[in-house]
């Protein structure tokens, strides 16, 4: 049995050489040789071998003309602010306009600054606490003509919308709604109330305090006992001013900020009588407070000029202005600040940037929801994102920073031939 099947193996094996024997010989590529034309044994039939797609040979296409490079470009200008004050919130956002380019970034005094560049408008923006030098450097396929400006607001936002929230009391579900967008406010605080130790909630103490001002929260100045007596005297009125700064600074010096500078005031009950008190106060240098929110329209136009559409004016604003409005209507009609903030939105232009303060009081935070939604989903981070929500003591910095600063242009550097 061994013997037949290694008998059998043989044969096969001896078949299988004498086939291929026969085959034609064939290159890497499987086709035949040309010294060896194709010859089968009668008996085996081999399927027609797949062609190999080639394709069909063509002259060389002429190269197109070579798309222009795009050449280095350098512009320099510098950035003076002697004349701006020192203060916590002490950066300015430039726009600097390049037309079509690619690869924009700038720098200050050597060193890179963070930018964003809109091919849309051409429009380089960056934000920076320095003066100096600086270089914006881009490609371009020809010479621009470049022009740099200061943006009437941070980040070259349309328009800002402040809020403050008063008294201490029943303001941490509103704290709460607000933080849960990632924005900040001020807190106008009745200085006497004030526990050191207490932590409860239902009001606003020193902890919570230093810890919201750990985390950006501004803190405004509401008097030391929120004295509304229209016919207390100028000292007394100026004391009630001046012992609630002096508490805040106290809180203040132990958060992880010690530095940050209180510039704001709200008159209690927005009496007349706390005006030339303060503007005395200001004189004399006494305190950091820079500003009153008190009198004055709440709703403001940066750029310095009245403007009116329907129903509504934005006063004129500038560094220069030392009191502003506080708008209610969120404790009343919160539709009405919707409805301004839709109006900002309508009449918003490249000379036309509006800010608008409102307020609120404890346990308004059904109602200060609507607004803050409204203005979150259509034109904050949710929507067209052209809105800055700030604390206003942070943006009436901006406004003396801004107004302050002297921007001087320089020159376009071409790339080297």
């Amino acid at each position: 049995m061994r013997v037949t099947r290694l008998i059998i193996a043989a044969l096969a094996f001896t078949a299988i050489c004498a086939i291929f024997a026969y085959l034609p010989a064939r290159d890497i590529f499987g086709r035949a040789s040309a010294a060896q034309p194709d010859t089968y044994l009668p008996i085996i039939t081999l399927p027609p071998q797949a062609a190999t797609a080639t394709p069909p040979a063509t002259s060389p296409t002429p190269s197109s003309p070579a798309t222009p490079v795009a050449g280095l470009y350098t512009y320099t200008f510098s950035i003076d602010r002697a004349a701006a004050p020192a203060l916590s919130y002490n950066a300015l956002s430039y726009i600097v306009h390049l037309g079509s380019a690619s690869g924009a970034s700038a720098l200050v005094n050597g060193a890179p600054v963070a930018s964003r560049y809109d091919p849309a408008s051409g429009d380089l923006v960056f934000t920076t606490d320095q003066a100096g030098a600086v270089a914006v450097r881009f490609a371009a396929a020809a010479a621009p003509t470049v022009t740099i400006q200061k943006a009437a607001l941070r980040d070259n936002k349309a328009w800002a919308w402040s809020h403050g929230m008063d008294d201490n009391v029943f303001l941490q579900a509103q704290v709460d709604l607000i933080a849960a967008k990632g924005w900040r406010a001020s807190l106008m605080l009745i200085a006497k109330d004030i526990d050191d130790t207490r932590d409860e909630g239902w009001i606003l103490d020193k902890p919570a305090l230093r810890a919201l001002r750990n985390s950006g929260w501004s803190l405004a100045d509401h008097s030391w006992d929120h004295n509304c007596d229209s016919g207390a005297s100028a000292g007394t009125l100026r004391q009630t001013i001046i012992d609630g700064y002096r508490k805040l600074v106290e809180i203040v010096s132990t958060s992880d900020d010690p530095s940050y500078q209180l510039i704001t005031f709200a008159a209690p009950c927005f009496i007349g009588e706390y005006g030339p008190v303060f503007d005395d106060l200001l004189a004399s240098g006494e305190t950091t407070l820079r500003f009153n929110e008190s009198q004055g329209n709440p709703l403001m136009n940066v750029d310095g000029v009245d403007y009116t559409s329907g129903d509504l004016t934005a006063a004129a604003m500038s560094a220069g202005m030392r009191q502003i409005g506080r708008d209610t209507n969120i404790e009343v009609d919160p539709a009405q600040d919707i409805a301004t903030l839709d109006w900002m939105a309508a009449n918003k232009a490249a000379d036309r940037h509006f800010w608008f303060n409102t307020l609120s009081h404890g346990n308004q935070e059904g109602n200060l929801a609507q607004v803050l939604d409204h203005a979150y989903d259509a034109y904050g981070p949710g929507g067209s994102d052209e809105l800055w929500m700030a604390p206003s003591d942070e943006i009436y910095s901006y406004l003396l920073i801004r107004d302050a600063t002297v921007v001087t242009p320089g020159s376009l550097i071409a790339p080297a031939p």
